[in-house]
């Protein structure tokens, strides 16, 4: 009974930080922008906020590893929360894009070509991150149970599949666009796995 407390107050903490993970760093990125009169969503970047001595890339920085950490700390929760293989194998890849996205904070566009390897590779683990999660759907026949979650998992990954195949930089100039709507993907997602966490469900 005490076991089973302990593990329950773990699991709402651990939800709570999930959920303040998608909303914290918000002030940071609108800082940023408020402090970027010059950036456009078609021509640039978003990395290219963080750009020192630009004043808004402390901003968008520190926004970046404040998330990274958080979503490090809820994803590594999860690869123990979880009993089935797949949903582990999804956690495991969202603590590595966890870990990409705060080198990505950390080495900044002044370090290039590091900026580049953790940007894509942060980039590709979070399309890739929903296919354990939407094969686990299928295998356990959850698809019905936690079909809101299952809807989101296969939508994001169709949506992020498609979005990444354009070429946007023939296009528009920049790739503001895709990365804001993969970066979006990744927090809704761990919005709502951070409220299954937190009332214990989705296991």
């Amino acid at each position: 009974m005490f076991l089973w407390y302990i593990l329950n107050v773990k699991n709402k903490f651990v939800g709570i930080i999930g959920i303040l993970s998608s909303i914290l760093p918000i002030p940071f990125w609108l800082l940023a922008l408020i402090n970027a009169p010059w950036f456009s969503w078609t021509n640039n970047a978003i990395s290219d906020l963080g750009k020192y001595p630009r004043s808004s890339a402390i901003y968008l920085n520190s926004g970046m590893i404040l998330m990274g950490t958080m979503f490090l700390v809820f994803s590594s929760h999860l690869i123990f929360y979880f009993k089935n293989k797949m949903k582990k194998i999804g956690s495991s890849l969202m603590f590595l894009y966890s870990l990409f996205l705060i080198c990505i904070g950390i080495f900044s566009e002044n370090y290039e070509p590091f900026h580049y390897y953790f940007s894509f590779l942060f980039f590709l683990l979070v399309g890739v991150s929903f296919i354990p999660f939407i094969l686990s759907y299928f295998i356990f026949e959850e698809y019905l149970k936690y079909r809101y979650s299952f809807v989101y998992s296969l939508s994001a990954f169709i949506i992020l599949s498609i979005l990444w195949t354009i070429p946007w930089r023939e296009i528009t100039g920049g790739v503001a666009i895709p990365e804001f709507i993969s970066g979006l993907s990744a927090i809704f997602w761990i919005f709502i796995l951070s409220f299954h966490v937190f009332h214990g469900e989705f296991r």
